[in-house]
């Protein structure tokens, strides 16, 4: 049969349209997040998620020994894809290889779905000998047991408080008949080499109590027995696992006022920043900052940890009243991975090519090593220097020495808190501040995850992938990515959710008979409550 010259158009236009048809319903049809597997999607999602690594990942070039590791794993994971899996088998699997990389940066997280790994419906702190067991919004195990889940209005409200499960039983010993120690071991070959021994790292994969109990090797539950104690007596309690745990606004201790407001964060002279830090926060600690101290009293103290995004009003005003004038500018050096659409142009503003900096700046940073005419692998970039930027920001309220008694000037002092969930800005902060005289780093080491990420997402089974794709040295050569920044004063995590911390942190100050020296460490802990 020989169609017409007419009918060959109508034939083309019918299948451009049904192409037009189809690409409108996939466009405007809501995507479903696939559950099962085949094998042919199961090893696909798997070779995209090894060639993003070898892409974009930095910690695969500086260790070859792990990308080898990470290779072979994939290898291995994909030559054994069942008929049918599930999305959340795939998950875990990926979680355990992407350990390997030592990556503080890398994360492997599923899109939420009804099918989420049932979780421990607690909150918990380490306070440097205990581990404590923490409800939200008062939650007991007899209601979470009835309900079978956190109600849905805690979900939704954002004063939910954490608070002490049972006060006269405080601390939670073991999990499942097995001592806490035993749970936490098998959270760490989930963490990198530099938050390993963080306790506020470990909490994130203590609460995933279905995955850790795979790699234990205990049986499937929808519920737990804990097991709590008050250094003398135990008592154990049944709590039935839930699928989602409402962020807490604040934890609060026993005999611990509460600091929400501004107001009373700068009466407790604790103050809580996260990313949207309002222009008046600013001048407000201005004003606290220029009014009288007297000797011995606690210094002012920032809570930085929950900082991500960059904030060059707060990092101007932190320079304005705390850095020193004749200091270099560079607050640290970037190398990233390059691949074959990187250009430096894509990195953000505030870094800039080494070899644009200030005959000055440029000499001390060579000295340092950082040469681009001598760096060791083609497959990082120059070295690029992030600068302290200057900003404009109202520095009415600045402080006037003139106006007060040069021994209090000297006395005028900020602590930073920080611990392994501040990553990013927070700890470019960090960075910055660990240079200045008048400013000490509170807490436990940073995360070490400074860089640029590169985010993925695996087309199959949603899973999204994010990979740190560049590394950071201090100004001095010192390697920070996946190594992290250390406090002046040692905080134990339990003791950021005190009111009195500033407190905390001035008694350990005065136990000290010198003025401590930078990269020394001391160790505060907290009172018993």
């Amino acid at each position: 049969m020989t169609l017409s010259f007419k009918g060959i158009i109508n034939a083309f236009a019918v299948l451009i349209c049904m192409s037009a048809a189809q690409l409108i319903y996939l466009s405007f049809s809501p995507s479903s997040i696939k559950t099962e597997l085949t094998p042919q999607q199961y090893q696909q999602d798997i070779a995209l998620f090894l060639n993003a690594i070898k892409q974009h990942s930095a910690f695969a070039v500086i260790k070859p020994a792990s990308l080898e590791s990470v290779t072979q794993s994939s290898q291995k994971l994909a030559k054994t894809a069942p008929q049918l899996s599930q999305t959340i088998e795939l998950e875990h699997a990926l979680q355990s290889i992407i350990s390997q990389l030592n990556d503080p940066g890398a994360s492997i997280t599923r899109p939420a779905v009804n099918e989420s790994a049932l979780l421990l419906p607690l909150i918990l702190r380490f306070d440097g000998q205990h581990w404590h067991a923490l409800s939200v919004s008062g939650n007991k195990p007899t209601e979470i047991n009835e309900s079978g889940k956190i109600n849905a209005s805690d979900k939704l409200n954002h004063s939910a408080i954490a608070q002490e499960l049972y006060l006269d039983f405080p601390y939670i010993t073991h999990i499942d008949g097995l001592p806490l120690q035993r749970w936490v071991i098998a959270s760490q070959a989930y963490l990198a080499d530099s938050v390993k021994l963080s306790s506020a790292a470990q909490v994130h994969w203590l609460q995933q109590i279905s995955k850790l109990r795979q790699d234990i090797g205990l049986p499937y539950k929808t519920d737990s027995i804990i097991t709590l104690s008050n250094g003398d007596n135990q008592i154990q309690r049944t709590v039935k696992l839930t699928r989602a745990i409402p962020e807490p606004a604040a934890i609060t201790k026993q005999h611990s006022p509460e600091t929400h407001s501004l107001e009373s964060q700068i009466a407790h002279k604790l103050i809580r920043l996260n990313d949207s830090i309002a222009p008046a926060t600013l001048d407000e600690l201005s004003e606290l900052l220029a009014k009288p101290i007297e000797p011995n009293t606690q210094p002012l103290a920032i809570d930085i940890r929950t900082i991500k995004q960059p904030q060059p009003q707060l990092m101007a005003w932190l320079k304005m009243h705390f850095g020193q004038p004749n200091q270099p500018q560079t607050i640290g050096v970037l190398q990233y991975k390059r691949h074959s659409h990187s250009r430096a142009e894509q990195l953000p503003k505030h870094f800039t090519s080494v070899n644009k900096l200030n005959f000055f700046e440029q000499t001390n940073l060579i000295n340092q090593g950082f040469d681009n005419q001598l760096k060791q692998s083609t497959a990082l970039s120059d070295f690029q220097a992030r600068l302290h930027t200057p900003t404009k920001i109202n520095d009415k309220p600045k402080i006037n020495t003139q106006t007060i008694p040069a021994a209090t000037s000297e006395q005028i002092r900020l602590s930073l808190l920080i611990d392994s969930d501040c990553e990013q800005e927070c700890e470019w902060i960090a960075l910055a501040a660990q240079n200045w005289p008048n400013v000490e780093l509170v807490g436990s080491a940073t995360r070490g995850s400074l860089s640029p990420r590169y985010k993925v997402t695996l087309p199959h089974s949603g899973i999204e992938l994010e990979l740190s794709s560049g590394i950071v040295y201090s100004p001095d050569g010192q390697l920070i990515s996946g190594v992290g920044i250390a406090p002046a004063i040692q905080l134990h995590q339990f003791a950021f959710e005190d009111s009195n911390v500033g407190a905390i942190i001035l008694a350990q100050k005065l136990n000290r008979s010198l003025a401590p020296l930078k990269g020394t460490v001391a160790v505060a802990t907290t009172e018993k409550r």
